[in-house]
């Protein structure tokens, strides 16, 4: 990634959180940065990639521990958001250039 060599002389800020590079991730890059990739796949990979991303940025968001009823009758130990509504701009850049040397 080109972000990390233009800060190297200055850290990187708080709110940056980079997605960790697994093999499906990098399997997911593969097929969207691959200028053979068809339409259809492109789009496929492209919102499985996109999930992965929701996912990872709602696991950053402040949750309580609850306890709600179910339709069953029984108890269910969950999580609840207890945050604001963002007020900030998010922005993801998915490339299909490759990587330079």
């Amino acid at each position: 990634s080109k972000l990390p060599q233009a800060h190297l002389d200055q850290p990187l800020p708080d709110t940056l959180h980079v997605v960790e590079s697994t093999v499906q991730v990098k399997g997911l890059h593969t097929f969207i940065r691959n200028k053979e990739t068809p339409r259809d796949e492109f789009i496929f990979y492209s919102k499985r990639l996109t999930r992965i991303l929701v996912e990872h940025a709602l696991s950053l968001l402040p949750f309580e521990d609850c306890t709600v009823d179910t339709p069953q009758n029984t108890r269910y130990e969950g999580k609840r958001f207890v945050g604001k509504q963002a007020d900030g701009t998010v922005k993801v850049m998915i490339d299909r250039k490759p990587k330079e040397s």
